[in-house]
């Protein structure tokens, strides 16, 4: 803080007082020692009004600043234990199954005209020419690539179906997470899988809200469509 010099008023010299004598300097003096016991007076009361008045300030900034406990409200969710009881995962892994049942077909007769081919060849191969055994070898080759390739086929497009289903269904869960959580005024929701590497190493059960979790979901998105 800058201090700015006031202008100071002459001082009125007493009859009998000599301007610049012994008797001026000496009330001068007697003045300046009552300015300054005044100065102490003040700085005194100043201090002892800090002293008392400081643990004030600090409590109630210690108040505003450190939070209590019923500030903050916590939930834990066990995101496995939500997948499995989320029933659109059901609903969409019974679609998947039966797709996968359906394009199982094509793979399983291809499997028994390789079977029914192969027993054949073992059945006459001895009464076969060279030609024969070629002719029979070069289409039963033929059997295992077609087999193979529309197998891998199959598994792929299972395995790209089944990867969109998960990510839709941990989609449904964080958003599920979400809205719960700003609807009952949580200020932080943390992942407590079992197993999992979340950083959670203990939770109370009190804090688990997965079930809240699973019931917001039943209730808004299992019936949706893919």
């Amino acid at each position: 803080m800058l201090y700015f010099p006031t202008k100071r008023k002459a001082e009125a010299i007493p009859p009998g007082v000599r301007p610049g004598g012994p008797q001026q300097f000496a009330r001068k003096d007697a003045v300046n020692v009552k300015k300054r016991a005044g100065l102490v007076f003040l700085a005194t009361a100043i201090a002892l009004t800090g002293i008392w008045t400081a643990p004030a300030l600090v409590s109630a900034q210690e108040t505003a600043v450190r939070p209590t406990t019923s500030q903050y409200k916590i939930g834990v969710v066990d995101m496995k234990g939500a997948f499995d009881q989320y029933e659109r995962q059901k609903q969409e892994y019974d679609r998947l199954r039966s797709e996968r049942d359906a394009k199982q077909q094509n793979i399983d007769s291809l499997a028994q005209r390789l079977e029914s081919r192969r027993s054949t060849f073992m059945e006459r191969r001895d009464r076969m020419t060279t030609e024969e055994r070629e002719a029979a070898e070069t289409e039963i080759n033929s059997l295992v690539r077609e087999y193979e390739a529309e197998f891998r086929k199959l598994q792929g497009d299972i395995d790209s179906m089944e990867q969109r289903i998960v990510e839709r269904i941990f989609r449904d869960i964080h958003a599920a997470i979400s809205e719960v959580a700003l609807r009952d005024d949580y200020h932080m929701v943390l992942e407590a899988t079992e197993g999992s590497r979340t950083g959670v190493l203990f939770s109370s059960p009190t804090l688990d809200i997965t079930q809240k979790i699973v019931e917001h979901l039943n209730a808004t998105r299992s019936t949706r469509t893919p």
